[in-house]
């Protein structure tokens, strides 16, 4: 990473972390669940940034960062959830990042739904400046990652990246300066890009 903003890495470059093993701790209010991917900090070891799995399970969920800061949310599987601040939220479209402008997020889903939880990912920037961004791209074939992508997440497709197999439902660090190739004959990942300084 640059010298505004490190990763604190849990697995070396290239060595895949399934989203299945991270531990569970429970959402700060409501029926659900938290795993953290990956978290990043500042030049003088500030928390700046946090990429999480919520898994929603009731009705209504808040999950609750430092002032100041922004979230930024796709959907992954199950029921439809609205996402927002304390005042107003928008429904989450497959695909589509959702950025919140508040340190308080919201999460709701109404009652008479299909049982199960609601998967999204999470990107909490308590330092927007210095927080990657966060995109959901599909790949088909072969191709070349953006200049300063620093990590994916596969969703359900295995990948080769690198020449590596990387597997589905799994986090993997990439080196920001390096040229990374991806292939796969169809499959959407989510990408962490290093903002430009």
């Amino acid at each position: 990473m640059s010298e505004s903003s490190d990763i604190q890495r849990t697995s070396a470059f290239g060595d895949p972390v399934l989203l299945a093993g991270l531990r569970r701790l429970p959402l700060e209010q409501g029926r659900g669940a938290v795993r953290e991917i990956w978290a990043g900090e500042g030049p003088h070891h500030e928390p700046c940034w946090q990429l999480r799995i919520v898994d929603m399970r009731g009705p209504r969920g808040i999950l609750s960062a430092s002032a100041g800061s922004e979230h930024y949310v796709i959907g992954l599987a199950g029921p439809q959830v609205a996402v927002g601040d304390t005042r107003s939220g928008h429904v989450l479209r497959r695909g589509r990042v959702v950025p919140i402008r508040s340190s308080t997020i919201v999460f709701e889903r109404p009652k008479l739904r299909a049982a199960g939880a609601s998967s999204l990912v999470v990107l909490t920037a308590s330092s927007p400046a210095l927080a990657p961004t966060l995109t959901l791209q599909t790949v088909e074939g072969a191709a070349v990652m953006a200049a300063g992508t620093c990590g994916i997440v596969t969703l359900r497709d295995a990948v080769l990246l690198d020449d590596a197999d990387v597997p589905g439902h799994a986090a993997t660090l990439i080196d920001p300066q390096g040229l990374h190739r991806i292939r796969v004959a169809s499959a959407q990942v989510l990408t962490l890009v290093q903002q430009k300084p």
